[in-house]
């Protein structure tokens, strides 16, 4: 049997080597823990943005002024469905949304208030990855809203309202 031995040379070498790999261990945890934080801050972020917004709506809905006005998809095959709601006279009402599919690159949907019979346009938005809308979008009205309608558009800015995917019903 032979014994191998480990010769100074060599236990030399590992105790030049463990600062090394400690110190490059010390560093990828750091790199770690610091994605973590930048992903939890950014997290965190969204939360409060999203608890503002929230606070903005119970804030409106305890006006008695405020009204509410119902959207149903013009598709018979889509559960899209949601609610304007505003304050006559403040200049921004909420639009809230479910189940609307994200439009591909290049396209918006599009507000457009029914006001006296003629289309006003409002503001462009897109859904979440999840169907979900919930914005603020300009909405200075003070009377004579008879309904709300969605559009498809190319632009964020357009001249007449494109093909309707939703619309405010009677009776809402």
């Amino acid at each position: 049997v032979v014994e191998i031995s480990e010769s100074p040379a060599s236990e030399s070498q590992k105790r030049k080597l463990l600062p090394l790999v400690s110190t490059v261990i010390a560093a990828l945890l750091a790199l770690v823990f610091g994605f973590n934080n930048y992903h939890l801050r950014q997290q965190l972020a969204l939360n409060e943005a999203e608890i503002a917004q929230q606070k903005e709506l119970i804030a409106m809905l305890q006006d008695s002024q405020t009204k509410l006005v119902s959207l149903k998809s013009m598709e018979e095959t889509s559960t899209a469905s949601g609610n304007v709601i505003y304050t006559p006279g403040h200049p921004e009402g909420v639009l809230l949304i479910q189940n609307l599919p994200v439009l591909p690159s290049g396209k918006f949907y599009y507000l457009w208030c029914i006001v006296n019979g003629k289309k006003v346009a409002s503001g462009y938005f897109n859904s979440n990855p999840q169907g979900r809308v919930f914005v603020k979008l300009p909405l200075s009205i003070d009377s004579g809203l008879s309904g709300v309608a969605v559009t498809v558009e190319v632009s964020p800015n357009p001249p007449i309202p494109g093909p309707t995917v939703m619309m405010s019903f009677k009776g809402n």
